[in-house]
């Protein structure tokens, strides 16, 4: 579950994702900087009430990762964490301690391993490149974003292909439509179609549904990072304002290869 859409151009990224997840899961917790001895400078993100980690941030480089997690042909319920498997909450903190594009591409290829994890779809991107990664058991691949304009990932444990193909479908209305916003969030994160609330990106089932909003931009022009956070009380809209909003300077662009 969770769905995320990038804008990319010459100067600029835009990464807003809405985060799924079940209602008994622990509250999160809203964004915060950190810094941690041995990462390059700063990085921000919410966090997980539960595990600790993060599904989404950015560092001091203007490197944002967003995380979701994936299923395998045949899943019904989200599996529970094996003992001997980690927290996929800790892969975003390790991306954004790693420094700019090129780091974290040397480091997703060379150092990161994906096998103590459950499966995932992870989404890389900087000024001038991103990635996507999915894991999926045995296969670990890689994919160039595209150079500009709109990307969407969106993953879904119930009827995954009826409900990414509605979603892709929407996502494409919308744009046809001029990429509406409210406020600062692309309005396709807000949709929720009666009769198929399970379905909407802004997503309600029976177990959980969307917990938040989370959008990071990126400014080439200005050379800061502003991260926003809406939370979202249950089967409820999301308010025009963030709750929370913090700004962190891009303080090098060393752009990777896209």
């Amino acid at each position: 579950m969770c769905t995320v859409t990038l804008y990319r151009d010459a100067t600029s990224v835009l990464v807003t994702m809405n985060r799924d997840e079940l209602h008994a899961r622990a509250p999160e917790r809203p964004p915060t900087v950190f810094e941690e001895a041995g990462s390059r400078g700063q990085w921000m993100a919410p966090i997980d009430g539960e595990a600790g980690g993060t599904w989404m941030g950015v560092n001091a480089c203007g490197v944002v990762a967003c995380l979701l997690n994936a299923y395998l042909p045949g899943d019904t319920v989200s599996r529970p964490r094996a003992p001997s498997r980690l927290s996929r909450g800790t892969i975003v903190p390790a991306i954004l301690a790693q420094g700019d594009g090129s780091c974290v591409q040397a480091w997703m290829r060379g150092k990161f391993d994906p096998s103590p994890y459950e499966p995932f779809y992870l989404l890389v991107a900087w000024l001038g490149g991103g990635m996507k990664w999915r894991w999926a058991e045995t296969t670990y691949a890689a994919h160039p974003l595209g150079k500009d304009g709109w990307t969407l990932v969106s993953s879904s444990l119930l009827e995954p292909d009826e409900t990414l193909a509605w979603r892709r479908e929407a996502f494409e209305q919308w744009r046809r439509a001029g990429c509406e916003k409210r406020g600062c969030v692309p309005t396709y994160h807000l949709l929720q179609v009666e009769g198929k609330e399970d379905w909407s990106p802004l997503m309600d089932r029976q177990l959980g549904g969307t917990r938040s909003i989370t959008q990071v931009h990126v400014d080439g022009a200005s050379r800061r990072s502003v991260l926003r956070y809406w939370p979202r009380e249950k089967s409820s809209g999301v308010p025009v304002a963030p709750a929370a909003e913090l700004c962190l300077p891009v303080l090098e662009y060393a752009p990777g290869p896209a």
